[in-house]
């Protein structure tokens, strides 16, 4: 399932690099209602993830899948994820300058998204069945989307700010 996550972001990032490089230079200046609209979205988002009332979650095992269904199940929960897309639209822009990208940083910034997504989501899984209890805890869980929704929040700012 890791795999396919990771390549339907691939798929997004690479989206993003070449099609936003263009529609910078096709658009110029209104690309920076682009980037404060996904800096809104991510405040927004933040938000509602912070107030959100706490809730018990029941987890409970599912029947293995083959390494074939894991993996598309993997790519098709990404591809229809449209937060991925605004994500990359958000936030490439403000660290890399889409104009001056040759390919070697293009296949890096691939390099760097599969490493390090493919190494969290790897690390979710593998801690995932250890920390059942941990989504059972009202106190636990209100921190958890007050941590989430305060990064989200966080990141829609410098967003902003780098505008």
């Amino acid at each position: 399932m890791v795999a396919g996550i990771v390549l339907g972001d691939l798929v997004f990032l690479l989206l993003a690099i070449y099609g936003l490089s263009t529609m910078a230079e096709i658009l110029g200046e209104f690309f920076v209602v682009v980037k404060y609209l996904g800096g809104v979205y991510l405040i927004w988002m933040g938000y509602k993830i912070w107030i959100e009332r706490s809730k018990n979650i029941n987890l409970e095992g599912v029947a293995e899948l083959s390494w074939k269904s894991n993996f598309f199940s993997g790519l098709a929960i990404t591809l229809g994820n449209p937060k991925v897309i605004l994500f990359y639209l958000g936030f490439l822009p403000t660290f890399v300058n889409l104009r001056a990208l040759s390919k070697f940083d293009a296949l890096i910034l691939v390099l760097v998204v599969s490493i390090v997504l493919g190494g969290v989501m790897l690390t979710y899984a593998y801690f995932g069945a250890s920390v059942k209890r941990l989504f059972k805890d009202e106190k636990i869980n209100r921190r958890k989307n007050c941590i989430a929704g305060g990064a989200m929040m966080t990141i829609g700012t410098v967003l902003i700010i780098k505008a």
